[in-house]
C-alpha cells in the first residue's frame, strides 16, 4: 500500500514539475530552465520534527511507532554496551597479567643467564623482554590517546 502512495505522490510530482517546466519555458522566451535537486538526511534514529508532521499526515501513528522504534534501538545498545565494556575491561586485565608474567619470566631466566656467566644471552633475553614490553605498553597509550 505504502508502494502505491509513493508511486502516485511520484507521478504528482512528475506531473506538477512538468506543468511547471511548460509554464516557465512558455512565459519566458529564449531562456534556459534550470532544476535542482533537494536532498536532506539527519543522523540518530529520530528524524527531524517536520518530517515527524510528514509522516504523522501520511499515516497517522507513524511518529509513535517512530518514536517507540527509536527507544526500542537506545534500549538495545543501552543491553550491548553493559555487555561489552565489562569483557573489554576483563580482556585489559588479562593482558596485563599475562605481560606481567611473561616479563617476569624473561627476568627469571636473564637471571638465571648471568648466573650461569652468559652475558651476552642475559643481554639478548634481558633486552629483548624489556624493550618489548616498554614497547607494547607505550603502543597501548599512544592508541588510547588517540581516542
Amino acid at each position: 500500500m505504502a508502494k502505491k502512495r509513493n508511486s502516485k505522490s511520484n507521478q504528482t510530482l512528475n506531473k506538477s514539475a512538468e506543468t511547471l517546466s511548460h509554464n516557465a519555458s512558455d512565459s519566458l522566451p529564449n531562456s534556459s530552465l534550470q532544476y535542482a535537486k533537494i536532498s536532506q538526511s539527519w543522523e540518530g534514529p529520530i528524524p527531524p520534527p517536520y518530517i515527524l508532521e510528514q509522516y504523522e499526515k501520511l499515516a497517522p501513528g507513524a511518529t509513535a511507532q517512530v518514536l517507540q522504534g527509536a527507544d526500542e534501538v537506545r534500549k538495545h545498545r543501552h543491553h550491548i554496551e553493559s555487555l561489552i565494556v565489562p569483557e573489554i575491561l576483563k580482556q585489559e586485565k588479562r593482558g596485563q597479567v599475562f605481560g606481567l608474567i611473561i616479563g617476569i619470566c624473561g627476568l627469571l631466566v636473564t637471571s638465571f643467564a648471568i648466573y650461569k656467566e652468559q652475558q651476552w644471552a642475559a643481554a639478548v633475553l634481558g633486552g629483548g623482554t624489556l624493550v618489548g614490553l616498554v614497547s607494547s605498553f607505550l603502543y597501548k597509550m599512544n592508541n588510547s590517546d588517540r581516542k
